[in-house]
């Protein structure tokens, strides 16, 4: 949850390829802009089909979105971008389901994706929507 009981979509990525350092940076900056003193945010680093992301874990939601590299919103900008075809286990490439998702804090518009999604020494094929378009908030 963000400040004033907006929430967030699931997994956001909060910047790619910066350091944990200006991460975290970002993140006090928002709490503090949004008073949101007593919210807790899980983030990490993960790496899907090989490639890394860092991105908040949104306990309200199973979902995991990416920005793709096909992404047009201004939103996907600065952050690192899924590409499918760099990727050696990606599946469910030619059949692409469109996704529309909105919450309480914007909207992401994309496709299923399947990969191989790492989180630590945990590895496993996941489904997550690869965002064509997303809003500017909370994502950009």
């Amino acid at each position: 949850t963000f400040g004033r009981g907006t929430t967030a979509s699931s997994l956001l990525e909060v910047s790619s390829g910066t350091s944990a350092a200006v991460a975290q940076a970002w993140r006090t900056f928002y709490r503090r802009i949004h008073n949101n003193t007593h919210a807790i945010e899980y983030s990490g680093d993960l790496t899907v089909g090989g490639q890394s992301f860092s991105v908040i874990f949104d306990t309200g939601s199973d979902r995991l979105i990416l920005p793709g590299s096909d992404c047009l919103s201004a939103a996907c900008e600065g952050h690192r971008l899924y590409n499918a075809g760099s990727s050696k286990t990606a599946s469910n490439q030619s059949d692409l389901v469109p996704v529309e998702l909105a919450f309480g804090a914007g909207a992401v518009t994309g496709y299923e994706a399947e990969d191989q999604v790492c989180l630590g020494g945990a590895c496993a094929k996941v489904r997550f929507v690869e965002a064509l378009e997303e809003s500017d908030q909370p994502f950009k």
